[in-house]
């Protein structure tokens, strides 16, 4: 065995490792600091985005449901020739035939936890009005089809007893009645009279504040329950035309008041 620089080979290669060890676990050592140092940083980033970032994380809603109303409503006609009114009539007093409606919505969260906003359709299938006192065999005055079209918002207190979700909000937007049986009989006299007059969709608008709950049945689905009370106007025909140089001018509008009680499901996105 020979020596080198006073030591055996055996101490050198000793010597050797030994360094090496130190080195490598000097490193690990350094490496474990830095990172621990980022985790934290970045922990505390996450904690100062958290409450930017809490009503993008709340699931966005599609939903469905059946509402059920009782409604009266005010028709009010007016007649114009030569722009002086030739008759005031008072408005006539009507109550719905139909009592339910079909509804379906699309509510997703903004700005801040509990708070969603969307839109929604509503579809009254053969909308009929009738006199409040009428007899059986009275036929109801077919008004048609009608849409509701419009925006809806709301703000939900979460667990205000047990699992129950309490609701508050507003829906609101335009409404297009495709003329029924009735209506449309009206709208084509008033051409044989030589008046023009619209035959598409006659427009509308409405409002609705609403107070509900939300039941969760699933981690995917959750009843609901809304009461509104709904505020509309219809405009059931704007009809004008000259004739010997006498202006006729010919309208009708539509106002209600609805109370509504709509059952459905939400599903969340």
């Amino acid at each position: 065995m020979y020596h080198l620089r006073g030591l055996t080979q055996d101490d050198h290669w000793r010597g050797r490792v030994r360094w090496a060890l130190q080195w490598r676990v000097q490193t690990l050592v350094i490496i474990a600091v830095l990172l621990s140092g980022a985790q934290a940083n970045a922990a505390e980033k996450g904690v100062k985005a958290a409450p930017s970032s809490a009503a993008e994380a709340e699931p966005s809603w599609l939903g469905a449901g059946v509402g059920f109303f009782v409604e009266d409503s005010a028709r009010s006609r007016e007649n114009y020739i030569g722009g002086q009114q030739i008759q005031e009539q008072q408005p006539e007093e009507l109550v719905s035939a139909s009592v339910f409606n079909v509804q379906v919505w699309y509510l997703r969260p903004i700005l801040t936890p509990g708070l969603r906003w969307g839109g929604g359709v509503a579809w009254f299938s053969g909308y009929a009005l009738e006199e409040p006192e009428a007899d059986e065999d009275d036929e109801p005055y077919e008004a048609g089809h009608l849409f509701q079209i419009g925006l809806q918002a709301e703000y939900e207190l979460a667990r205000v007893v047990s699992k129950l979700n309490v609701l508050f909000g507003l829906r609101g937007g335009g409404a297009l009645l495709f003329a029924g049986q009735d209506l449309q009989a009206e709208l084509d006299g008033l051409e044989r009279l030589g008046l023009d007059v619209w035959n598409g969709p006659q427009p509308g608008v409405y409002v609705a504040p609403l107070l509900g709950v939300r039941w969760p049945l699933s981690a995917r689905v959750n009843l609901r329950a809304d009461l509104s009370a709904q505020f509309a106007k219809v405009w059931l025909y704007q009809a004008e035309g000259e004739a010997e140089g006498i202006t006729s001018e010919r309208s009708a509008t539509l106002s209600t008041t609805r109370t509504q009680l709509l059952l459905g499901l939400d599903f969340t996105l």
